[in-house]
């Protein structure tokens, strides 16, 4: 028997309508959706791609939000293991995830596992949360020689704030307070759930006092101002 093909697939921001076809096709013609899940929180990757996974198997692989390294390769050990399983019996698998898969995605930890096992794999490229909120703020993220640089803020501190060009600060979490103190005076701006039914836009980071949600992106335009 044939054996199936894994796709990592891209889902774009939120808003189903910023899909690629590509994804689409891909969806389409997979038998078997899977898609992380942790601690039952809703998958926003299957709420986006809903219009175009019914009827389909859907699997849900368990993948906690935690840093303990043992626990995540014990994590994406099993999932691989399990969708090699599915692959083994011929059918497709289309493995979505928000956004791009080649950006902070748990995905790309089960695809590099899938294709070290020898089985046939592709990634299908969707539309970033900071593409998205770059278009909500209607501005460009770099111009002429300006570099871009994307920093997973609940990891990394203030060496990375005084870069040239703009930052993007992902992942923030627990930490957003604590970034908006830091970057306090320099004309940060904010976007929560970029291309979302409930998206806000933020202007001044400054002004985005209080607790906001996981999909919280903020941006520090070249030259701490904005443009």
């Amino acid at each position: 028997m044939e054996r199936g093909k894994f796709y990592a697939v891209g889902t774009g921001p939120g808003n189903p309508e910023l899909l690629t076809l590509k994804a689409v096709r891909v969806m389409n013609e997979c038998p078997v959706i899977a898609a992380a899940e942790s601690r039952g929180t809703e998958n926003i990757a299957l709420k986006t791609a809903s219009e175009y996974i019914k009827g389909k198997e859907i699997i849900m692989c368990d993948m906690p939000m935690t840093r303990d390294e043992r626990e995540l390769d014990r994590v994406h050990d099993e999932t691989a293991v399990r969708m090699a399983g599915i692959l083994d019996s011929g059918k497709n698998i289309a493995f979505l995830t928000l956004g791009d898969p080649a950006v902070y995605s748990s995905v790309m930890y089960v695809f590099e596992r899938i294709r070290k096992m020898g089985y046939e794999a592709e990634m299908i490229p969707g539309i970033t949360s900071f593409s998205a909120a770059a278009a909500a703020l209607k501005e460009a993220l770099c111009e002429r020689a300006e570099p871009l640089h994307i920093i997973p803020a609940s990891y990394k501190g203030e060496e990375f704030d005084d870069l040239c060009g703009t930052k993007i600060y992902m992942k923030s979490g627990k930490r957003l307070s604590a970034l908006r103190e830091r970057l306090r005076g320099r004309g940060a701006v904010m976007v929560e759930n970029a291309s979302m039914e409930n998206e806000r836009v933020y202007n001044s980071f400054d002004e985005a006092e209080g607790s906001h949600g996981y999909f919280s992106l903020v941006i520090l335009p070249a030259e701490g101002g904005s443009k």
